[in-house]
């Protein structure tokens, strides 16, 4: 029966005789049903449950000796005979003549990509006083043409060289401070090269500085093909060849760069010091190319202090001791492709490491994120801001951070939008967003620093929407994390997935299933088992 409930139908079924009850009758009827939902809904609500005490908890009856759990120290993997020989490579027997020459005032040979090097070398047989022969010779297959410059002592920017230190066929470029110089094939002795029986050919170019060229502290130069397809940099910068002179020596004296102890120490202060623009994106690119160069053997240092010195490097970075954007801004793919390559690349140094060097290796990884895909980073804000009506309008909070992703995202906008989630779980406290991000170390100043700043507050857009922005900031917040925490225990749970053995996916899965769990006996056991 249309408009009736089923206690109606019910009653006039065993009670067909009975007349059924006029409108007003049912109406009363309903509103006495009504009043002990209204009673119900002014119920008080029960109070908010008290945080479970710490305790110790049951043990899972896990039995191992603590002094099992040290790592000890172990020794190089056996090689095969076919590995344990260092590959020969073509500029290997000049490399050893320059080394045992005393005339040899400085010599370095650089990575021109995977497959060819050159070597420099800076001779002086008759001490400062004489001339300084600066020799560059490569086994690229490329013709190649030298795009250099001088520069004064103590300084790396481009002069036009003088005439007089030009080479034969030296071009000097138009509107600029540079010239070009064409390698020559090397026809002496000492270039007659083979290696497993084939000839390598050689390119040389020699240049030489006369005597009381006092103003000529270095060689600045990249290299390119002769058809113009293929460009050579030191990293993304220059090659730099120091010339010894005595004002270059006093200048030596007073330049900071000479306290450092190694060409290493000394690479990483000037990249940090000396560019111009410098960023994230820069920084992680500059560590890749370092950490190959050492496995590669360029650097005179051992292995365990020069990974020792990339881990403070990358530790003073992590920790906002040093700059993380000048003069630069970088768009949130580019960055995380950046830190993509230098995570594969601290894994390959893993794998090729032992001992000391090893752990300093694996503790890079606590520095840096592990990249992905970062270009959600840029389009997931812009998502959430339309999908829940919040306008892109100037001067309000949402509108700046959005900016500062777009623009410039960092490992700061993790503790940035943890502190918003804070701020809408206290229903607009302030306080909260504020009182998180002063954990994590972060200052109204340093917001306000950014090259996009962050000066506004947080606006609250009332209970309407409150449950729903939690929501997709939470997701955010592991979008964030996935880009920016290399240490983050969920998300590199989340990526072994099923590569772990069944015993320790269980120990870990107890672990990130009971972070908040007060038994502390059993996580703990739970943690060492996995580890």
């Amino acid at each position: 029966r249309s408009g009736m409930t089923l206690d109606e139908i019910e009653r006039r079924l065993k009670n067909p005789d009975q007349a059924p009850p006029s409108p007003k009758q049912q109406q009363q009827q309903k509103q006495q049903q009504r009043k002990p939902e209204a009673a119900a809904a002014v119920v008080e609500a029960p109070p908010k449950k008290e945080a479970p005490k710490v305790e110790v908890g049951q043990s899972m009856g896990v039995k191992r000796d603590p002094m099992s759990m040290i790592k000890k120290a172990s020794k190089a993997p056996e090689l095969s005979q076919e590995k344990r020989q260092k590959q020969e490579k073509p500029l290997d027997f000049l490399v050893q003549a320059a080394a045992v020459d005393p005339a040899t005032k400085w010599r370095r040979v650089f990575q021109l990509g995977s497959k060819s090097e050159i070597l420099c070398v800076v001779k002086q047989p008759e001490g400062v006083d004489g001339p300084t022969n600066i020799s560059l010779i490569t086994d690229n297959a490329n013709h190649l043409v030298l795009h250099w410059g001088t520069s004064k002592p103590g300084s790396r920017d481009w002069r036009r060289p003088t005439e007089n230190i030009r080479p034969e066929g030296t071009v000097a470029l138009e509107g600029g401070s540079a010239c070009e110089s064409d390698f020559q094939n090397c026809e002496d002795a000492e270039c007659d090269v083979e290696i497993a029986g084939a000839k390598v050919p050689l390119q040389r170019i020699t240049l030489t500085i006369p005597p009381g060229s006092e103003d000529v502290g270095g060689l600045t130069f990249v290299l390119r093909s002769a058809d113009q397809t293929r460009w050579y940099r030191d990293a993304n910068g220059n090659f730099f060849i120091p010339v010894p002179t005595k004002r270059g020596e006093e200048v030596e004296a007073t330049d900071p760069m000479s306290r450092f102890q190694n060409d290493l120490e000394r690479n990483i202060a000037d990249a940090e010091c000396n560019h111009h623009q410098w960023t994230l994106m820069h920084r992680y690119h500059k560590a890749a190319d370092i950490i190959n160069e050492v496995l590669d053997g360029f650097f005179e240092v051992d292995t365990t202090v020069a990974m020792a010195d990339i881990y403070v490097w990358l530790r003073y970075s992590a920790s906002r001791q040093l700059t993380w954007q000048r003069n630069y801004n970088t768009q949130p793919r580019i960055l995380s492709a950046a830190q993509e390559r230098l995570t594969h690349t601290i894994a390959r140094a893993h794998s090729k490491t032992t001992g000391e060097a090893h752990e300093w290796v694996r503790l890079m990884l606590s520095c840096v994120g592990r990249g992905g895909d970062g270009q959600r980073i840029r389009d997931e804000i812009l998502h959430i801001m339309h999908r829940n009506h919040i306008p892109e309008k100037k001067g309000t909070w949402m509108e700046e951070w959005h900016q500062k992703l777009h623009n410039n995202t960092t490992p700061d906008d993790v503790p940035i939008c943890s502190a918003y989630i804070a701020f809408l779980e206290a229903n607009g406290d302030r306080n909260a967003y504020w009182r998180v991000l002063s954990d994590a170390g972060i200052t109204r100043q340093r917001l306000e620093s950014f090259d996009r700043p962050v000066v506004c507050e947080p606006e609250w857009f009332g209970e309407g929407k409150k449950d729903t922005l939690i929501r997709e900031f939470r997701n955010y917040l592991g979008i964030l994390k996935a880009v920016h925490s290399g240490a983050d225990l969920q998300a590199a749970a989340g990526n072994v997935g099923n590569s772990l053995p069944g015993n320790a996916r269980g120990h870990l899965g107890y672990v990130t299933t009971h972070i908040n769990s007060p038994q502390i006996l059993p996580f703990l056991e739970a943690a060492v088992e996995a580890r």
